[in-house]
């Protein structure tokens, strides 16, 4: 059940031991009060089951507990409530028009994945934006769930672009949901370089480009991130999983009016289907391919006869089009 906080006090002792509590509420009418502990540099997180029903009176007991605490010698060091501004959810999109003249964005990798991040103390969503589902990296579910877990973890909503192949992770926008904002040490970037030491975090660094700029690029305005595929051709193919236990699935296009192999690639998905795919063609051949979404069955099959196809497969003729000077933007 995802859960919401009301209130959030840090308080701490001249031998640095530090408490943590907070209100949590399910957004309707019940109220807990939880707590975790920070003590000789170990971090202990207790779950209290009882339950209130009034604001008012769950607040009343922990300023009796706040009490109880500055009585032991603690002080209180920070304190957050809950931001009551609503947030706007980034949206993403994926886009192979041409580019425009002199337009700010980020060099990416084909491999690049958009997050939506929410955590909270009992809820982790790490959100592919591509396709709407969680993601499969053990990594990054590993890396917030360090960072949910220690005592300067305040709930956040994130957007971010992951690049698997060199570990770097680039914050686009992060929402605190709460007042006053975090000061340093509470603040996601700082937990995050705490949680890991492999990954490189940085912020969203863009460069003027041109019609001719080559490689994929990320674009941020106005709470939508796209990702420009420019020159790369749209693809309607035939998906079929290798073997039961993988998820590697054989991509198939028309060649010479048969069904045929151009690539091979690990997905996200449940089923043998058809889906559209963005291609980047070099030298006849499928450098790099994007899985975008899935497609009707009754979408013809894309005619490539260009590309050097690798096996033929036997099975019947299905409609064929052409969809290489397609645009895309979803």
């Amino acid at each position: 059940m995802m859960t919401f906080i009301e209130r959030i006090v840090v308080l701490k002792n001249p031998k640095g031991s530090i408490i943590r509590l907070y209100i949590d509420h399910d957004g309707k009418q019940l109220f807990s009060i939880q707590r975790s502990n920070d003590i000789n540099g170990r971090t202990s997180h207790f779950f209290n089951k009882k339950l209130w029903y009034s604001r008012y009176h769950v607040n009343l007991i922990l300023d009796r507990q706040i009490a109880q605490y500055e009585e032991k010698g603690y002080d209180v060091i920070e304190e957050f409530t809950l931001d009551p501004q609503p947030i706007v959810h980034d949206q993403f999109r994926f886009d192979n028009h041409a580019l425009q003249n002199n337009k700010s964005m980020m060099k990416i990798s084909h491999n690049a994945i958009p997050l939506s991040i929410e955590a909270s103390f009992q809820h982790l969503s790490i959100i592919d934006m591509r396709y709407k589902k969680p993601v499969v990296n053990a990594e990054i579910w590993t890396l917030f769930e360090r960072v949910s877990h220690m005592i300067n973890f305040i709930p956040f909503k994130c957007t971010a672009i992951y690049e698997p192949d060199d570990q770097r992770f680039v914050m686009l926008t992060t929402n605190y949901r709460s007042q006053p904002k975090p000061s340093a040490g509470y603040k996601l970037k700082s937990l995050l370089k705490r949680a890991s030491s492999v990954m490189k975090f940085c912020e969203f660094e863009c460069q003027p480009v041109t019609a001719k700029t080559e490689g994929v690029l990320a674009h941020f305005e106005q709470h939508i991130l796209t990702f420009h595929y420019a020159g790369w051709q749209v693809a309607n193919l035939i998906v079929e999983r290798i073997k039961p236990s993988r998820c590697t699935y054989n991509l198939y296009s028309f060649k010479n009016e048969a069904h045929c192999l151009i690539d091979t690639m690990e997905l996200n998905i449940d089923h043998d289907q058809h889906a559209l795919f963005l291609l980047n063609i070099a030298n006849n051949k499928v450098a790099q391919a994007v899985y975008v979404q899935r497609s009707e069955r009754t979408k013809a099959i894309s005619e490539i006869p260009f590309v050097n196809a690798i096996v033929p497969r036997n099975n019947a003729m299905t409609d064929v089009a052409d969809f290489s000077s397609e645009f895309i933007c979803i």
